[in-house]
């Protein structure tokens, strides 16, 4: 997903509400946040096979975005 932010927010503008964009592949704590500000989605598709790595990506996308750049 990280790496077709630019693909993913492209989309995300034209389906403009008809058709949900939900970026999956990689979605990680790491990363969420900067997917969700840069695409505009606001919803992500991510394993849960591990629950402790499943719970921090929950912490990372709930917590306040920070500022760009």
């Amino acid at each position: 997903a990280e790496e077709g932010i630019d693909t993913l927010a492209r989309l995300h503008r034209r389906a403009a509400g008809r058709t949900l964009i939900m970026p999956g592949g990689g979605v990680r704590a790491n990363n969420v946040q900067r997917i969700i500000r840069e695409t505009g989605v606001h919803e992500v598709h991510a394993r849960a096979s591990d629950p402790q790595v499943f719970a921090e990506l929950v912490r990372a996308a709930r917590s306040p975005a920070p500022p760009p750049g």
